[in-house]
């Protein structure tokens, strides 16, 4: 479909170009929108709500600016559809998924606007049945125009957009991951860039942020997340601040609007040096009410690094050796285990080092609980040599771990989260010796924002583990290019971790194969008492009619864990 233009220029000449020029500067300007040229147009944006067979009504008013020329106005429907940067362009009435232009009547396509008065357009929109989510659509008016022989000629139109939700069917917003990856952004920086897709039939709004951890566990960078609609939004209210002399506003946190169907890409800029290599990049987004949690290896190459801040050459403080510690133990008996900190910077550094509970979020992030707050928690078998340390430059310092299973211990696996956090401190900056502890519990006496690592600790009590695992939500979802996602959760009901394995086949109703699927476990493991969840996506579309789809789920049990839901393709 080929879009139309806002605006189109015509013969130019020098004086005239000028003129010109000064004129669409002032399109910029938001408080002037609704009245350009020899008519302005009001509202510019519509909101319904129709429950499926029901009949709405609207009007929209096109008022003269000029108390002398009458003026002629086209009016017509167009297709809004949304751009990766996050704008919406305009488009010839078509077929878009999630329109509701075919259900839309004008009582006019031309019209005339007396000089000095307002005339008005009427709209119905009828909601066919069966209907639910978000639709949108635009209603173009367009002034008309004269072409000059000579100098500029500018044609305007101002597009209505009409927003209609249905009411009725409840609809469940969902969001998806399509990529995530650093790349070189449109002016030149470094930025991490998540291309997020709305595959629901409701409109959200999406805020977020990203982390980068390094291979220690540490969060080395985080960043608000905005797009490009987003911060030419915030340049034209600071130019009309500006312009009208008004004093700056707090703005509140970035939040994009993502209509039904479209992907968006949210970035934030990389605005400290980070040294080349891999990461875990952790997305957080919030849209609607839902939460998108996400989990991805991302490189940040030498060419990418070179484009960072030059002040430092890294931003970790420390490193940690190793990341993941596993300790084997009888009941009542008591193993030691230890790991190392390694100092990366040319000062000297103050850690402080507790034991804390470890999980896995819905779609596989690390989270760091209290302690004894989960029902594999080894936090209380877990004693550390020491509470807090200072590290001389470029030093590292050695950790004992005292592990020791209570006598009740039944066989299995016990986990916990050893978090070691380097605070700013004067104190340790003036510390002249390579290392010096304290007695564990002892506070800091400095405060200051912490960089923060862990050890993940497994608890291992040897005997007899049989595991048992049971498929506890299966559900399919389509997602906007036509194609079946299908999730499941299962709960691991043992005591020690897994590692699943799982498929699903999809049959017809005459019991022919329609597809198979391999499911993707988003956890590393699912640890023990938990549900994680496991993702796979249908390559291909199916034709209309019913289905079955049928799980299994290999976990290294006797029997595969199984389950069979029905779902219809219209």
């Amino acid at each position: 479909m080929k879009s139309k233009s806002f605006y189109s220029i015509c013969k130019i000449n020098k004086f005239a170009l000028m003129l010109g020029l000064m004129i669409l500067s002032c399109l910029l300007f938001p408080s002037l929108s609704e009245s350009i040229g020899t008519i302005g147009v009001r509202p510019l944006t519509i909101y319904l709500e129709l429950a499926p067979n029901k009949k709405g009504e609207f009007t929209i008013e096109a008022y003269s600016t000029s108390p002398k020329e009458d003026a002629s106005v086209h009016i017509y429907l167009a297709e809004v559809a949304q751009k990766e940067d996050g704008s919406v362009d305009f488009f010839d009435a078509g077929e878009l998924p999630y329109s509701c232009t075919p259900w839309i009547k004008l009582d006019k396509t031309d019209l005339i606007v007396p000089a000095g008065e307002v005339a008005k357009i009427k709209g119905t929109v009828l909601v066919p049945p069966g209907k639910s989510g978000s639709r949108v659509a635009a209603i173009m008016v367009e002034p008309g125009y004269e072409k000059k022989p000579t100098g500029v000629s500018i044609k305007l139109r101002y597009a209505v957009v009409l927003k209609l939700n249905i009411q009725g069917r409840p609809t469940i917003e969902q969001a998806e991951l399509k990529k995530i990856g650093i790349k070189k952004l449109a002016d030149g920086t470094a930025g991490i860039e998540a291309l997020i897709a709305n595959t629901s039939e409701a409109e959200f709004k999406a805020r977020g942020k990203i982390s980068l951890q390094d291979s220690s566990g540490k969060i080395v960078a985080g960043f608000p997340l905005t797009t490009e609609a987003l911060e030419r939004k915030h340049k034209n209210e600071e130019k009309e601040n500006k312009r009208m002399k008004k004093a700056p506003q707090q703005q509140d946190e970035d939040a994009q609007s993502i209509l039904p169907g479209a992907r968006v890409a949210f970035f934030g800029r990389l605005d400290k040096p980070i040294p080349p290599g891999e990461y875990t990049a952790i997305l957080n987004l919030k849209y609607g009410k839902k939460t998108l949690a996400a989990k991805q290896k991302v490189v940040l190459s030498q060419e990418l690094a070179s484009l960072l801040p030059k002040e430092a050459a890294a931003t970790s403080s420390f490193e940690i050796k190793p990341a993941n510690l596993e300790i084997k133990g009888q009941p009542g008996g008591v193993r030691a285990g230890s790991f190392s900190i390694v100092n990366l910077t040319q000062e000297p550094i103050q850690v402080s080092l507790s034991v804390k509970d470890l999980e896995y979020g819905p779609e596989g992030e690390t989270v760091v609980r209290e302690k004894n707050s989960t029902p594999y928690s080894a936090a209380d078998w877990i004693e550390l040599e020491i509470g807090e340390c200072t590290i001389g430059p470029r030093l590292s310092r050695g950790i004992a771990v005292k592990f020791a299973a209570s006598r009740s211990a039944e066989p299995g696996e016990r986990y916990a989260a050893i978090v070691i956090e380097k605070k700013h401190s004067s104190a340790a900056a003036s510390e002249k010796e390579a290392s010096s502890s304290s007695t564990s519990g002892q506070s800091s006496s400095t405060s200051g924002q912490a960089e923060r690592g862990i050890v993940e600790v497994v608890a291992i009590v040897p005997g007899q583990i049989e595991p048992a695992a049971e498929i506890v939500n299966f559900k399919h979802l389509t997602q906007s290019e036509g194609n079946l996602e299908f999730l499941l959760e299962v709960k691991n009901s043992g005591l020690s971790h897994l590692e699943p394995k799982g498929r699903i086949m999809v049959k017809d109703i005459y019991n022919h194969d329609a597809g198979q699927i391999e499911m993707k476990l988003l956890s590393p493991i699912i640890l023990p008492k938990t549900v994680a969840r496991m993702r796979g996506v249908l390559g291909k579309k199916l034709t209309a009619g019913e289905y079955v789809a049928i799980a299994e789920v290999d976990y290294g049990g006797k029997e595969a864990a199984r389950s069979k839901i029905t779902f219809t393709v219209k």
